[in-house]
């Protein structure tokens, strides 16, 4: 048996969708020849983690003999859009299709999915509270949304920030200033 979950960080979360997605596939839907077919929508690769995340994504696809078809796009919603509604609607439907989920695009690319029959996995970024109502959680409202895996950023947050407190304990200046993070407005990620 080969092992499958050998890196860290986000590439482990992608082996571990990819092995789910073939774990998904009732054993005697494809033929021994056939290859499983998976389109994965990138907002490009200028920023490490989407850089590694494709990098993890290749890597277990070719560990799992999958067909991979990386769609690198930008982190324009309306380009983010068109690329996803390309790749959804292509001649060649992938067998599955891999997305982070953007405000006011992923849900239209979830009902072309539903229409063609792709199986969707959703990853990194959660539902954001104004589309929740409309998607719903994975299979209730869209049956070819299988998945949809993400951190738990708030806990995220308050655990870094708890570190942080714990580090400036040492510091004598009273004041010291706190650095906010946050992501994009688009995302949940924040």
């Amino acid at each position: 048996m080969t092992q499958l979950i050998f890196i860290a960080d986000c590439g482990r979360r992608l082996r571990l969708a990819l092995l789910l997605i073939t774990v998904c596939i009732p054993a005697n839907s494809l033929a021994a020849t056939d290859t499983i077919n998976v389109t994965y929508l990138s907002p490009g690769i200028e920023r490490p983690f989407w850089r590694d995340s494709l990098k993890a994504m290749q890597a277990a696809a070719d560990d799992l003999g999958i067909e991979l078809k990386a769609v690198i796009s930008s982190d324009a919603n309306f380009q983010l859009g068109r690329d996803g509604r390309a790749a959804l609607t292509a001649d060649k439907k992938p067998d599955y299709f891999i997305s982070g989920f953007w405000l006011n695009v992923t849900t239209k690319l979830l009902k072309i999915a539903e229409e063609r029959g792709i199986k969707t996995v959703l990853f990194n970024t959660h539902v954001a509270a104004p589309e929740k109502a409309l998607i719903g959680p994975p299979r209730e409202k869209f049956s070819q949304w299988i998945l949809g895996m993400w951190p738990d950023d708030e806990r995220g947050g308050y655990e870094l920030m708890q570190y942080l407190l714990s580090r400036a304990q040492g510091i004598s200046t009273p004041d010291a200033p706190t650095i906010v993070l946050s992501g994009n407005p688009e995302a949940t990620v924040t």
